[in-house]
């Protein structure tokens, strides 16, 4: 038996990340605030970069001659993809501007709000070219 495929251990990590926050604002450690800031931060990009893949794939398969499934206006511009991306790019870089604001600029944090999410992206898309490239030498013998 998996362990770690069961219901359980998904459920103990949620515990965690939930507690882990609470124990430290309790405990009132020194970075209690950072990390909370943190996560919100995070979080709130969480709801933006899918907006970005969003919009660039409707730009790419709208100028691709895909149809669009609806239609609000006569338009056949892709005016409202790049709109979509613009409000999510705005979205993405207001998610740690205070840090920027700053009177002493914290450029750790700052870097992990705004490049946490690439680097994790480009990992992502590594492990999926490795993956793909695996799979085709195992159809192709």
């Amino acid at each position: 038996m998996n362990l770690l495929a069961t219901p359980w251990s998904e459920a103990g990590v949620i515990c965690l990340l939930t507690l882990l926050p609470l124990f430290s604002i309790l405990t009132g450690l020194s970075g209690s605030d950072h990390f909370i800031s943190l996560l919100n931060d995070l979080s709130s990009l969480a709801v933006v970069v899918p907006y970005l893949f969003i919009s660039v794939s409707y730009v790419r398969a709208r100028r691709a001659g895909m149809d669009a499934p609806f239609k609000m206006v006569r338009s056949t511009s892709v005016a409202i993809g790049w709109l979509t991306f613009g409000v999510s790019v705005l979205g993405y870089l207001g998610a740690g501007l205070y840090a920027l604001q700053a009177e002493q600029i914290d450029w750790t944090y700052v870097a992990t709000v705004y490049l946490g999410p690439g680097v994790l992206i480009a990992l992502g898309l590594v492990l999926r070219r490795v993956s793909l490239t695996r799979s085709r030498a195992r159809t192709a013998i």
